[in-house]
């Protein structure tokens, strides 16, 4: 595991160590990832929230075996379709950026249990969002100027508010305009 929270980084060193399987770098002044840490086929969890990362490099698809990836308060524009090759990712964590689209590539991450994409800049989220049967629980997308759904997007969010009725025992007090504001939408 490397860690290196706090310490007011600008670029993290070329990472040779191949068994490494966790990398917490939060709140640095990061502004890439080096393509060494692509290479990394081992690592589980990488931890970069609160840094001023603009761009992924597309090679993060080589991270075969990551399973959560935090990359919220950091300054991406974009997120490059090649991440739909990380079969094991299962939370995504990339709220509070710059975001105006996601890859639609990111309806082929079925194992996806959990995405924030909240607080970013989305006009539109991808269709391929309704196959991803695992997150339809923790599919976090509020605070975004969202301009256009796909009809089928309405299924899948009566899916997340259904899942929600049910954890809390039909409470009264959701009612479907409570539940648009928790989610960030109107019906």
């Amino acid at each position: 595991m490397l860690v290196c929270n706090d310490k007011g980084l600008e670029c993290l060193p070329e990472i040779t160590e191949e068994d490494l399987t966790e990398i917490h770098c939060h709140n640095n002044q990061l502004i890439s990832l080096p393509e060494s840490i692509c290479n990394l086929s081992r690592l589980r969890i990488l931890q970069c929230t609160n840094n001023q990362i603009r761009d992924l490099p597309e090679s993060i698809c080589n991270l075969s075996n990551l399973q959560r990836l935090y990359l919220g308060y950091n300054h991406l524009v974009n997120i490059p379709d090649s991440i739909c090759h990380l079969s094991g990712l299962q939370e995504l964590f990339i709220h509070h950026n710059y975001l105006r689209i996601l890859p639609d590539s990111l309806g082929k991450l079925m194992g996806l249990q959990v995405v924030n994409c909240s607080n970013n800049q989305l006009i539109k989220l991808p269709e391929s969002i309704i196959a991803l049967k695992k997150c339809r629980r923790y599919f976090h997308y509020n605070e975004n100027p969202i301009t256009y759904v796909y009809p089928d997007f309405l299924d899948f969010e009566r899916a997340i508010v259904n899942r929600l009725k049910r954890q809390i025992n039909y409470q009264t007090i959701l009612d479907t305009d409570v539940i648009s504001v928790i989610f960030g939408f109107l019906y």
